[in-house]
């Protein structure tokens, strides 16, 4: 229960970090008489905190969870992992997401579609999850399916459709079929106008905002749906083909040029027998370490599309003001949604204002805020 407890805690303030930089940090049983005007602590201290903790949970934790749904400490070690990479400890988290590899404990599933499928929850790539089962625990609001296909309010843009490759591996371009031989992943993970979804052939303007909508988390594919099935598919925070990234992208970040293990992990990532694209050759690509560098960010990009990663990637490597400031949102025919705003101080949140009513002892706020 406290290798639980720490590995929460760890994870909590992780993303808490994530978002807003410096945060009390809470170690003690809480007080609200001492704990209720803290100021906030530096990152660093709280991420030194958090690594601590993710050491001790892997410790004490059993290498198989005693529960379907519970952390055991090959979650903690994932977990650790990613810690690393975010910092930028490249040596550390190489080692930790190579120590999760070797464990033998996790794989590819098979079906990159199915991976997010509520007939295939916890499977073998999964190591670390959010336990969902209707109508006890449900997803927040009016349930993850209305939130992507009615209020299309998680929508993907055309600049995501047009990021997938072709299958054949090269990149899409202007002038090519839009929803023709693209990477396999794109039609496990998106639906497009033309395409046939709850048994019926989708019209432009079938979604509202960008006509697209996910069906990655869906409870819907192709089949007619018969009844408004309630989603409580589990939400995945982690699992094996992230693992595999860390790595690739970690090693790739710590040697001078990438080596043949940086190509397996990539690759091994790209060869899910669902999915199939084109290897990469050591040999023949000869990729340098900036070449590698943007092959594996792609590849995180795609794999992960849909899972709320992306963000936060863009703002750890530090190009999110490069990449999405002034840039526009279009919908399915190109036409323009909104124009993005992101400046230097979009790299944190700002802290929310009744917070700093409760305590203005969190102040002061985040730059430029």
């Amino acid at each position: 229960m406290v290798g639980e407890a720490k590995f929460l805690r760890a994870l909590f303030y992780f993303d808490l970090t994530n978002m807003y930089g410096d945060a009390p940090l809470i170690l003690d049983k809480p007080d609200v008489n001492t704990q209720s005007f803290l100021p906030r602590d530096p990152k660093a201290k709280i991420i030194a905190q958090v690594i601590q903790d993710l050491k001790d949970a892997f410790s004490a934790l059993p290498a198989t969870s005693s529960q379907t749904g519970r952390a055991n400490k090959w979650a903690a070690k994932a977990l650790l992992a990613r810690v690393y990479l975010y910092n930028e400890m490249w040596e550390e988290a190489e080692k930790a997401a190579e120590e999760v590899i070797n464990s033998k404990k996790y794989s590819l599933f098979s079906d990159y579609r199915n991976l997010f499928s509520r007939d295939h929850e916890n499977n073998q790539e999964v190591i670390f999850d959010v336990q969902y089962l209707y109508p006890t625990f449900v997803h927040s609001g009016n349930g993850l399916d209305v939130v992507l296909r009615q209020f299309n309010s998680i929508a993907p843009t055309l600049d995501l459709v047009k990021a997938y490759d072709m299958k054949d591996g090269s990149s899409y371009t202007d002038g090519k079929d839009l929803y023709i031989d693209r990477d396999p992943r794109f039609y496990a993970t998106i639906v497009h106008p033309g395409a046939t979804y709850m048994g019926q052939i989708v019209t432009n303007d079938k979604f509202i905002n960008t006509g697209y909508t996910f069906k990655k988390y869906s409870r819907y594919d192709t089949a007619a749906a018969t009844i408004d099935d309630k989603n409580d598919i589990n939400i995945i925070l982690m699992r094996y083909a992230d693992i595999l990234m860390i790595y690739a992208e970690a090693r790739n970040e710590r040697l001078d040029k990438p080596d043949q293990p940086i190509y397996d992990a990539i690759n091994e990532v790209r060869n899910r027998p669902s999915v199939k694209m084109p290897l990469f050759d050591k040999t023949k690509d000869n990729f340098t370490k900036e070449q590698m560098r943007e092959r594996i960010r792609h590849e995180r990009r795609i794999e992960f599309a849909g899972e709320g990663w992306y963000y936060n990637d863009i703002r750890r490597w530090k190009i999110a003001k490069e990449l999405m400031n002034g840039s526009t949102v279009q919908k399915y025919d190109g036409s323009i949604i909104e124009r993005r705003i992101f400046n230097d101080k979009n790299y944190l949140f700002p802290l929310p204002q009744q917070e700093v009513n409760d305590n203005p002892n969190l102040l002061p706020n985040n730059p430029g805020w």
